[in-house]
């Protein structure tokens, strides 16, 4: 999606948005510039994935099971023994530019991110030479949780959660009433727009035509 491109007021000039009703939106037809005001989904998706993925998913490379993220375009991994409330691995190839495989190790809801590691190579023809570069990183990670080396971030994030007062809720929340959120395009990304357009992405590739998407929503939203 252009940068420029203001949905709020998109939406207002197609009669499309009521703000008589707390500005949720009042799903009428959709006319022909959405599809123009859209185009910009049908460029290469920044989805980092390759072809085989949807294929591989719930894959197993010992007592790990692979999985993919379809909003955000990750590649997840958890394991059998392991809670993946305490542990999660990503390990995404290309992500965000880099020139390999972008792993990290999500601890506690993904409260705090350690051994945050580039190797290998940034794409894979197919899964078992992903998982073959791959399993060296798995496997440090299991031995590292098995000696104990995780156990005191995992609990801490725990501790924090059950330890927050509700006054603390309180304060919190007030703070986020001052909190300056941006323009419109801002809040829409930052609660979850980009995720809209990467799932709207992956659809088209995967085959699905623009109009497609726009006919599920207007259904679903009507």
């Amino acid at each position: 999606m252009k940068d420029n491109f203001n949905l709020t007021g998109f939406l207002k000039g197609n009669k499309l948005l009521n703000e008589n009703i707390g500005g949720y939106v009042d799903i009428k037809p959709v006319n022909e510039e959405m599809g123009t005001a859209m185009e910009d989904l049908k460029k290469p998706s920044k989805v980092y994935t390759d072809d085989w993925v949807r294929s591989a998913i719930e894959s197993k490379l010992g007592s790990w099971t692979f999985d993919y993220d379809y909003m955000s375009g990750v590649y997840m991994w958890t394991h059998d023994d392991i809670d993946p409330e305490d542990l999660v691995v990503y390990a995404t190839p290309g992500f965000d530019g880099e020139e390999g495989i972008a792993g990290e190790v999500n601890l506690g809801f993904g409260d705090r991110v350690v051994d945050q590691e580039v190797f290998g190579d940034a794409s894979y023809p197919d899964f078992e030479s992903y998982a073959a570069a791959v399993k060296p990183y798995l496997d440090k990670v299991e031995d590292k949780y098995n000696d104990g080396e995780y156990a005191e971030d995992i609990e801490s994030t725990y501790k924090r959660g059950v330890s927050l007062k509700r006054e603390e809720i309180g304060t919190a929340m007030e703070e986020d009433d001052t909190e300056d959120f941006g323009t419109t395009d801002d809040r829409i990304m930052g609660l979850g727009g980009d995720r809209l357009l990467a799932a709207a992405q992956f659809l088209i590739d995967d085959g699905f035509e623009l109009e497609d998407l726009m006919d599920f929503l207007r259904n679903k939203l009507a």
